[in-house]
């Protein structure tokens, strides 16, 4: 039993190893493009941070092979590698390297050549847009190869939030083609939440109605969260500002949290209908305030989960409390259920995404806009209703 034991072990740490050396190899062709190659790469998640690139480079062993075509690194404190092999079977041309997540930290790019040359590139969140490759928010690098030329590319990550990885190989033509409609998409996702801002302040300004103005305040934080998670606000507004830059998401998270909450109890008129539900909803600020603290403390990563717990209680709360609004038959309670829970089914298939239980397609990555963009419209209705 014993030597039949060891002889299982034996083989799953063969297994191991293999899926640790066996590498792929990516064969640059037209038919790759913007495509992500996550599954085609190996990881090594760095615990002590002792690694620098040469000490990645003479060991190759320690990395094990992605399972997930958008690999997820977690939030982690520490560094993250990513290793992939690049094989270029055509003329002599340039590639571009894209990693479409404007919210990782800081990013590090290693091309090893077959002469043991090694360039490097580092972008990180708040360098200058007018310092990158492109005018984008993009991670997105240059790699120079001649014909049939193989490299080994290596990617340092490290941020303070959850690390998701859409790495693809594009060409000039096909780069420009993405972060094109990706501003496209962005400019009438924010012109949809201004246009629904200014009328519904224009409205407070009519009739009066505290309602409207926390409203307001409600929309402009979600439309500002949304740029931090974006990029755009570091592209737009802060593109010198380092702290802002490496922060703003969490920050964002918080202060839009105290906003959605604070709308809620107006809206549902909570300590009319639902008094029972107010202390909690209370909790949710107070822990979005801590959050807020632990930030400007110097705790990035313990706010930004307290932001992420208090964001998952207070969603559930809300529920709760307009369900109770609704059964006392207080008729904007409708449609503010409505609007919430359409704007809940797109913060599930946001996560779950991150999770890497949905695949992270354009309705999963882009699906925070677009129940966002929904709930605002709905609710401005319930609101128009009420009067």
């Amino acid at each position: 039993m014993k030597l039949f034991l060891k002889f299982v072990l034996l083989c799953a740490f063969s297994l191991s190893e293999m899926s640790g050396k066996a590498q792929p190899v990516i064969i640059l062709n037209p038919e790759n493009t913007q495509k992500y190659i996550g599954l085609q790469v190996s990881i090594l998640q760095d615990t002590l941070g002792l690694l620098n690139i040469d000490a990645v480079i003479k060991n190759p062993d320690l990395f094990k092979a992605s399972q997930l075509k958008v690999p997820n690194l977690g939030i982690t404190p520490f560094n993250n590698w990513i290793r992939f092999k690049i094989r270029n079977t055509k003329t002599a041309r340039n590639i571009i390297l894209n990693v479409a997540n404007p919210a990782i930290e800081e990013l590090t790019l290693y091309v090893v050549y077959p002469d043991n040359r090694v360039d490097s590139s580092s972008i990180s969140e708040s360098t200058s847009i007018r310092n990158r490759l492109f005018d984008h928010q993009f991670f997105i690098y240059n790699i120079s190869l001649r014909s049939d030329e193989e490299v080994i590319c290596y990617l340092k990550l490290k941020s303070n939030k959850q690390i998701l990885a859409p790495i693809s190989l594009e060409t000039e033509k096909s780069i420009l083609k993405k972060i094109s409609d990706n501003d496209t998409l962005a400019g009438m996702y924010f012109g949809i939440m201004l246009v629904m801002l200014l009328y519904n302040l224009f409205i407070y300004f009519s009739v009066r109605d505290t309602s409207y103005l926390v409203y307001v305040n409600y929309i402009f934080w979600v439309a500002l969260t949304q740029a931090a998670l974006l990029g755009y606000s570091n592209r737009l507004f802060w593109v010198e500002n380092a702290w802002l830059s490496n922060n703003m998401v969490t920050l964002c998270g918080a202060l839009v949290g105290i906003a959605t909450v604070s709308f809620a109890k107006s809206f549902l008129k909570t300590s009319v209908y639902a008094p029972k539900f107010n202390p909690y909803l209370n909790i949710v600020i107070w822990g979005d305030i801590l959050a807020i603290v632990l930030i400007f403390a110097g705790f990035p990563i313990i706010s930004y989960t307290i932001v992420n717990g208090t964001a998952a209680l207070g969603s559930v709360l809300i529920l709760l409390a307009g369900l109770k609004v609704f059964a006392q038959n207080y008729r904007p309670a409708k449609f503010f259920l409505i609007a919430w829970i359409i704007f809940l089914i797109s913060v599930f298939l946001y996560v779950m995404k991150d999770y890497g239980i949905l695949p992270y397609n354009f309705l999963t990555v882009h699906s925070l806009q677009l129940g966002s963009a929904i709930e605002v419209f709905l609710l401005s209705i319930a609101l128009a209703d009420r009067i």
